[in-house]
């Protein structure tokens, strides 16, 4: 999911730029939709399956956040160069 939602930033940063800020968030939005139907209630199921539960929701979604941020951060340097 993350890597389609990157995929999508990529997309648009070539012919809508202007909109990559609300793709940023409403991507956010889904990913954590998504990790409270899917993983939040097992979370509070078991004990023993927390931290596991946890750290695969957790990994992937700071890795997937890191890249989208570094990816429009390039992108508006980018951009503010060009206008300059």
């Amino acid at each position: 999911m993350g890597v389609g939602i990157v995929s999508t930033l990529i997309f648009l940063s070539k012919s809508k730029g202007e909109i990559l800020g609300f793709v940023f968030m409403g991507g956010s939005l889904i990913k954590f939709a998504v990790f409270f139907v899917l993983f939040y209630p097992e979370l509070h199921e078991n004990d023993a399956s927390k931290k596991a539960t946890f750290i695969l929701f957790f990994i992937p979604y700071v890795i997937t956040v890191i890249t989208e941020v570094w990816y429009l951060i390039r992108y508006l340097n980018k951009e503010s160069e060009n206008e300059a």
